[in-house]
């Protein structure tokens, strides 16, 4: 549906304005006088407007996060891969410890 202004939706009948109503899933406009119904519908039209851009800013996000983790895995898997095992002085004093791996 195309976004109309407050000056387009004044213009309209109370019925076609019902009809975006219901068409925006809006609640509680069954009792509004038509001013505060274009009121409403405006209001939930920018309102639908912010969520959408908010989702296609989370997408770029999510877009990005994804590209830098190919790319470390890239770079990573280029490169001599180590592993080491720090074990503390208590602990091994203690003798809890067994370097078996299964």
């Amino acid at each position: 549906m195309e976004i109309k202004n407050l000056e387009s939706l004044e213009k309209l009948t109370k019925k076609e304005l019902i009809d975006i109503a219901k068409e925006l899933k809006l609640s509680n406009y069954s009792k509004l006088v038509k001013q505060e119904l274009a009121e409403l519908i405006f209001k939930s039209q920018a309102s639908s407007e912010a969520v959408e851009e908010d989702k296609k800013v989370e997408e770029v996000k999510a877009e990005i996060v994804e590209e830098k983790k190919l790319e470390t895995e890239t770079t990573l898997a280029g490169k001599e891969k180590k592993s080491e095992l720090y074990v503390s002085e208590g602990y091994v004093a203690r003798g809890n410890f067994d370097f078996s791996f299964s």
